[in-house]
């Protein structure tokens, strides 16, 4: 019987021993499942984290969309102003050379005016200027003994022509 109990024995010491390594193994798995789960936590915790970070980056990038895109608009109409400002000046411009032109031709054409003035008045003053000839240029209609005729006039010192010179020199200077 001591056999008996002996074999029970250590069939109970094998089987301790055996349950021990399981025990063993069971804690080990244990333990490794609580490494995982604390490694699934950790990287869930990241992954929340991230998506966070990437939901606050979405509503920044949306904010900046929305900032650049009044920022487009209100360079678009400042362009479309500046546009507008440069056909309106460009017109202006236009204009003013239109009215210079008009002032040139008129300024040529006063200079033409004055030139041609100039020399008819050389001619005129040159002509008053010379010793009067003796006799009347228009020898029918003089006069005789009886009856006076319409005679030239009598001549008279052109003092009142003397300032001719004067003028034309005024003239010589305008133009």
């Amino acid at each position: 019987r001591l056999d008996a109990f002996t074999k029970v024995k250590e069939e109970i010491d094998k089987m301790v021993v055996e349950l021990g390594k399981q025990q063993q193994d069971e804690v080990e798995h244990r333990d490794w499942c609580i490494d995982e789960l604390n490694k699934n936590n950790r990287t869930t915790e990241a992954a929340y984290d991230e998506q966070a970070s990437l939901e606050a980056k979405i509503a920044d990038l949306e904010k900046d969309m929305e900032y650049l895109s009044k920022e487009i608009n209100t360079t678009i109409d400042a362009v479309a102003e500046m546009q507008e400002q440069m056909k309106r000046a460009s017109e202006v411009r236009e204009a003013e050379n239109a009215d210079f032109q008009q002032t040139v031709t008129d300024h040529r054409l006063t200079q033409m005016i004055l030139n041609k003035a100039h020399e008819r008045m050389s001619q005129v003053y040159a002509l008053m200027q010379q010793e009067p000839q003796p006799g009347a240029a228009h020898i029918e209609t003089s006069g005789n003994h009886t009856d006076p005729g319409n005679g030239p006039a009598r001549f008279t010192d052109y003092s009142q022509h003397a300032g001719g010179s004067r003028v034309l020199r005024m003239i010589e200077e305008v133009m």
